[in-house]
């Protein structure tokens, strides 16, 4: 049981975000925008 609730979350050592500056930056401005309120609607909503 352990072992799946484990299974059930990531951890920082298991998302590669080498390559994340680079991505965002061939973003478009619009697609940033949209991306940066989308996340910040998340992270506003988690703490209902």
């Amino acid at each position: 049981m352990y072992k799946r609730a484990l299974a059930s979350i990531w951890t920082c050592e298991e998302v590669d975000l080498a390559n994340d500056t680079r991505d965002w930056l061939r973003l478009t401005p619009d697609e940033q925008y949209f991306i940066k309120h989308v996340l910040a609607f998340f992270a506003a909503s988690d703490g209902i």
